[in-house]
């Protein structure tokens, strides 16, 4: 694979990994918009350390997916995206551990939050991009978890609330909750863990079917499953510190998950905890 250079009006160079520079350009155009210009390819490590605090990314399957971010020394992050072991290589394959970080960024719901998100934020002096620091950076890499628990605080506290009717209740309360609420760190390890905790006390017994509880703790399809394996990997923290971005994406777990026998399958919320607590 190919590293690609582009250069984004609002954060900076990007590095984008993908088989031909058509897969690298539609992947870009579709998760940081149109305004990305290609500057060059063939991208190296000597590259990346001298553009530190650039975004690393790789395209597949058309979307783009959030790999860390460059540095001025080498880093193990770093010298596998560049040299081509890849983070979100299974385990075992060419350059080994445990499948990293493999979220696709801005889809269509987080787009409709984006707003909010950094309204939130910028009330707490973060931003996002260039000049946002280690607590920007930090935020952008949980934008997906943070969103994942606002809709599971407002399921699992009204269990009969259909995906539809939870949507109009977080967006206005978002701002306030990026402002207020843990982001990362120890607090929001913990709020993610007991998250997890109660998906796992619903079990598969709701009292509305198709009410976005039930989505997210028994979910059906990959999609369903994004929320609740995002808490998770949060609530991993608790255990793996850093290292929980090692673990598979929320898009893995939830294949893994619907991959398993119906008879006598565990719930989602057990199954994350048994992958991941080992308990």
């Amino acid at each position: 694979m190919t590293i690609f250079t582009y250069f984004h009006p609002e954060i900076g160079l990007v590095f984008i990994r993908a088989n031909s520079r058509a897969e690298a350009d539609a992947a870009g155009m579709r998760g940081l918009g149109s305004n990305l210009d290609y500057r060059d390819s063939g991208a190296t490590v000597v590259s990346g350390k001298a553009a530190a605090g650039s975004r690393m990314y790789s395209a597949r399957d058309g979307n783009l997916y959030f790999e860390g971010t460059t540095s001025g020394q080498d880093s193990p992050e770093m010298t596998s995206y560049f040299t081509g072991g890849g983070l979100n290589q299974p385990s075992g394959a060419a350059g080994g551990g445990m499948p990293g970080m493999s979220t696709p960024i801005l889809q269509s719901e987080e787009l409709e939050f984006g707003p909010a998100f950094r309204a939130g934020l910028r009330d707490r002096d973060i931003r996002l991009g260039p000049g946002g620091g280690v607590t920007g950076r930090l935020a952008e890499e949980f934008r997906r978890p943070i969103l994942s628990r606002a809709f599971a605080n407002i399921a699992f506290n009204a269990p009969t609330t259909t995906a539809e009717e939870a949507e109009e209740a977080v967006l206005p309360s978002f701002q306030e909750y990026v402002r207020t609420g843990d982001l990362f760190g120890a607090g929001a390890a913990q709020d993610a863990r007991r998250l997890l905790e109660q998906a796992r006390e619903f079990g598969n017994q709701f009292e509305t079917e198709g009410s976005l509880a039930a989505q997210i703790a028994n979910p059906a399809t990959t999609a369903e499953a994004t929320h609740l394996a995002n808490i998770a990997r949060q609530a991993a923290r608790q255990r793996y510190g850093a290292f929980a971005k090692f673990l598979p994406s929320a898009g893995q777990f939830g294949e893994q998950y619907l991959a398993q026998p119906r008879s006598g399958a565990l719930t989602f919320g057990d199954f994350l905890n048994q992958k991941i607590f080992g308990t």
